[in-house]
C-alpha cells in the first residue's frame, strides 16, 4: 500500500504494516528529531508547549503529541503543557503569564493568525524584548489549512505584530517546490488550467503547487520505478509479492521529477527541516539552520542575529531566576539584610535570655546579703569613744 498520507504510529509498526509505504510531504519523526536537535543545541532545558484546540487540523495535533512526548524523555528536560479552548487575549495572557513563571522558550501548535495574536498578546505584557523566545511549525503554504503566517493582515495591528515576530522562529520541511520544471505536468499555470478545463474546479496560484497534490503523482513514478526494477532483476512473478516490492522502497533513494526523494527503513519518506527566523530589513522569514533527516546533521546556513543585537541563543533561564530572587542578583546589602532578617528572632531571644540572667544574678545577690546582714550602722555615727578618769575615796 502507498499513500501521501503521513501515519507514522502505523507506519513504524511493521507486524501491522508490513506493505505499507508513505510519500508523504512531511514525517512526524522528523519534526520531533529537529524539534530534539533545536531544545538540545541550544541548551533550553525549559520548555512550555501551548496548543490551540480551536484548530481543525489534526497536522497540530499529531506533530505536537509527538515532539511532547519526545522531549519528554529528555533527561533533565522539563516540559509544560497547556492547551487553550479559543484563540482569545484572555486565554493568551493567561498562558503568557504562566509561561513567564516557568520557561522562557514556547512552542505553540496552532493556525498561522492564532500564532500571530499570541505573539501580539506577548508584546504587550513586554515579552518580546529577546528574552523569550516563541517556535511555531508551517508545514506548508496552504491558508485554508493552516493560516496565513505573516504579520501583515490589513488590520490596526500589523505594526504590532511586524514588531513581535521577531520574537518568533518557524520551523518548516523543506519545500521543493523551487526545483519543479517549469512548463512541465506540475506547473502551477498547467495545474490551474487543468483543473478548471477538466473538472470545474478553481486552484489559485497561490495556493498551489500543493505537497499533497505532487506526493500522488511521486506514488505513480516511484512504484513504477520499483515494478521495472523487480521485473528485470526477478521476473515477472515478484510483481505479485507485496511484502517483497514493499521491500524494495526501504532505504532507496529515488530520482524523480521533483528532485531526489528518500524512503527510510520503515517505509518512510524523509524530510529535511529548516528553522526561520524574521528578517527585520525585509519583513519576512528566512531559513539559518538547516538539518538533514537522514544523517541527523544540521548546517547553518546563514548569520542569524537576534532582537535588537542581544545574545542569542537567549538563556535557559534568566540570571536572577524565574521570579526574580536568584542569589546571582542579590545586591550586598540585600545578602546582608536577607542574612540578618531571617537570625533577628534568634538573637532578640539570646538579648532577652541574657537579660533574664544578669537580673536574676543581682536579685540573688542581694537576697543573700539581706539574710545575714541583721542591722547596719551609719558612718556617722560611729563616734569615737572618750577616755574616763574614776577618783577613788581618799
Amino acid at each position: 500500500m502507498i499513500t501521501s498520507i503521513n501515519n507514522q504510529n502505523v507506519i513504524r509498526e511493521k507486524k501491522l504494516s508490513p506493505t505499507f509505504i508513505s510519500v508523504s510531504h512531511y514525517s512526524d519523526g522528523g519534526y520531533f528529531d529537529f524539534y530534539r536537535t533545536i531544545v538540545m543545541a541550544f541548551k533550553w532545558l525549559s520548555v512550555f508547549v501551548l496548543i490551540d484546540d480551536s484548530t481543525v487540523s489534526q497536522h497540530y495535533f499529531i506533530v505536537s503529541r509527538i515532539v511532547v512526548q519526545g522531549l519528554s524523555a529528555i533527561p533533565n528536560q522539563t516540559v509544560t503543557v497547556r492547551h487553550i479552548q479559543k484563540p482569545l487575549s484572555i486565554q493568551f495572557q493567561k498562558a503568557l503569564r504562566e509561561f513567564q513563571s516557568v520557561s522562557r522558550v514556547l512552542l505553540f501548535f496552532g493556525r498561522a493568525e492564532h500564532a500571530r495574536s499570541l505573539l501580539i498578546n506577548a508584546l504587550s505584557l513586554n515579552m518580546t524584548d529577546g528574552e523569550y523566545v516563541y517556535i511555531t511549525t508551517e508545514c506548508f503554504v496552504y491558508p485554508l489549512f493552516y493560516g496565513t503566517l505573516d504579520w501583515r493582515y490589513g488590520d490596526e495591528n500589523d505594526k504590532i505584530a511586524r514588531d513581535a515576530f521577531e520574537s518568533l522562529l518557524v520551523i518548516r520541511p523543506v519545500d521543493f517546490n523551487e526545483t519543479l520544471p517549469p512548463g512541465g505536468a506540475m506547473d502551477p499555470a498547467e495545474l490551474s488550467r487543468r483543473a478548471l478545463s477538466n473538472y470545474n474546479f478553481s486552484l489559485p496560484l497561490t495556493e498551489q503547487p500543493l505537497p499533497n497534490l505532487i506526493a500522488p503523482y511521486l506514488s505513480m513514478e516511484m512504484f513504477a520505478q520499483v515494478l521495472n526494477e523487480s521485473f528485470v532483476k526477478y521476473g515477472s512473478s515478484s510483481l505479485n509479492d507485496g511484502r517483497h516490492l514493499a521491500g524494495m522502497f526501504i532505504n532507496k533513494t529515488f530520482d524523480t521529477f521533483v528532485g531526489k526523494i528518500v524512503i527510510d527503513g520503515f517505509g518512510q519518506r524523509t524530510v529535511d527541516f529548516t528553522l526561520s527566523g524574521f528578517d527585520a530589513t525585509n519583513r519576512t522569514f528566512s531559513p539559518f539552520l538547516f538539518m538533514n533527516t537522514k544523517t541527523g546533521e544540521t548546517r547553518v546556513l546563514r548569520d542569524f542575529f537576534w532582537i535588537k543585537g542581544k545574545t542569542w541563543p537567549p538563556r535557559n533561564k534568566p540570571k536572577c531566576g524565574f521570579s526574580g530572587d536568584s542569589w546571582d542578583c542579590r545586591t550586598t546589602t540585600n545578602t546582608l539584610l536577607s542574612g540578618f532578617l531571617p537570625a533577628f528572632p534568634i538573637m532578640t531571644l539570646l538579648a532577652l535570655f541574657a537579660l533574664f540572667c544578669c537580673y536574676r544574678s543581682h536579685y540573688l545577690s542581694e537576697k543573700a546579703s539581706s539574710s545575714y546582714i541583721l542591722w547596719r550602722l551609719d558612718e556617722v555615727l560611729l563616734l569615737p569613744a572618750q577616755q574616763t578618769v574614776s577618783h577613788g575615796d581618799t
